[in-house]
């Protein structure tokens, strides 16, 4: 029995896009309903033409190649579950994906793991971007064309499909409007700033002033202090700053020291009357959520950033379906002590 999408849809009690979704095995969708389609698609031995595609890519594999940075950075390892996932989900449709995990998170390394990927014949290349003019450069003058999209940290490359991770200047502006309301409008706040060559820590700044400075009250900011991402360092500086000013109520920690910044605020004695804003969740900062030292920290999904790239070059090189945006956002995800443990379902969004 022939059948189409709007058939299924009514049968299995679901919408037309849960359909669409269970048919490209995308994330967003209940066991419950995932369950309902496939029993209807089954009955009515439906083969739409992307499943078609799916079977003939078996005949002829695709290879996609991932860079991860260094595995010593905590927050890449719920990326790089991401890019796991995403590879077992695909593997039955004929993908294989291959990692390369950098030594030093440079240019020099990342090129040399692009060019090793390059090697193996890859078809789509996913990477973090380094933040370079030569990294920009090289991408333009690959010898091979895979298709390519970059995570995490955009590149201004022309050549990319898309861009996937969180808009820094929103997720900027968010951390200021809410610094605001938790310090009433008023006190002097205090920021550890990343190092002036990473693009997402000066927008994330450039969003933070501009909100800091659009809101009625006596909020001060602080000379920002760049840590270059020296652990020792910011715990140095944050020490030092409490210490010298009585009067700071406030700490925006902007890069990914956060642990150094929250060590140097407990000692201190006054985490419970200073205000902490900080990126990214893992294990130690769930620790310092739990004891009230910071209170919120803002999230980008590192899962999705793993999983939708995967997604994504699957769909382009299979099924010919380009993105339809250059841009899918992650959410801005703001967590505190209550909500910390909560995982989310994607709702990342195009622009």
């Amino acid at each position: 029995m022939a059948g189409n999408i709007k058939e299924i849809a009514r049968l299995a009690n679901v919408s037309r896009g849960t359909v669409d979704r269970v048919l490209h095995d995308r994330y967003g969708v209940s066991e419950e309903a995932r369950r309902k389609v496939n029993e209807v698609i089954k009955e009515l031995n439906y083969q739409p033409n992307v499943v078609a595609k799916a079977l003939q890519s078996l005949q002829s594999p695709i290879t996609l190649g991932v860079v991860l940075p260094p595995s010593n950075i905590e927050f890449f390892h719920e990326v790089a579950r991401g890019f796991q996932t995403g590879a077992e989900n695909y593997k039955s449709y004929g993908v294989t994906v291959l990692q390369e995990v950098l030594e030093v998170y440079d240019v020099c390394h990342w090129k040399k793991a692009v060019e090793r990927l390059l090697e193996k014949d890859i078809k789509g290349l996913i990477t973090i971007g380094i933040d370079t003019p030569e990294a920009c450069e090289y991408l333009e003058r690959m010898p091979q064309r895979p298709d390519v999209v970059i995570y995490n940290t955009d590149l201004d490359f022309d050549g990319k499909i898309c861009f996937v991770g969180q808009d820094n200047y929103a997720s900027g502006k968010a951390a200021g409007s809410l610094m605001g309301r938790i310090m009433k409008q008023q006190g002097k706040i205090f920021t550890v700033m990343a190092p002036l060559s990473k693009q997402a820590g000066i927008l994330r700044y450039q969003g933070f002033q501009e909100s800091i400075q659009k809101q009625n009250g006596t909020l001060e900011l602080m000379e920002p202090v760049i840590t270059g991402e020296n652990l020792d360092y910011t715990y140095k500086v944050v020490k030092e700053a409490l210490e010298k000013h009585s009067d700071i109520s406030g700490v925006f920690i902007n890069d990914s020291t956060v642990i150094a910044a929250a060590d140097a605020i407990e000692e201190s004695g006054r985490g419970n009357e200073i205000s902490v804003i900080s990126f990214d969740l893992y294990s130690r900062i769930h620790t310092y959520l739990d004891k009230g030292i910071i209170d919120y920290t803002i999230t980008q999904e590192p899962f999705y950033q793993g999983y939708i790239p995967i997604q994504i070059l699957y769909e382009k090189i299979v099924m010919g379906k380009m993105p339809k945006r250059k841009n899918y956002y992650t959410m801005i995800d703001i967590r505190c002590k209550e909500n910390q443990y909560y995982e989310n379902i994607s709702t990342f969004y195009e622009s």
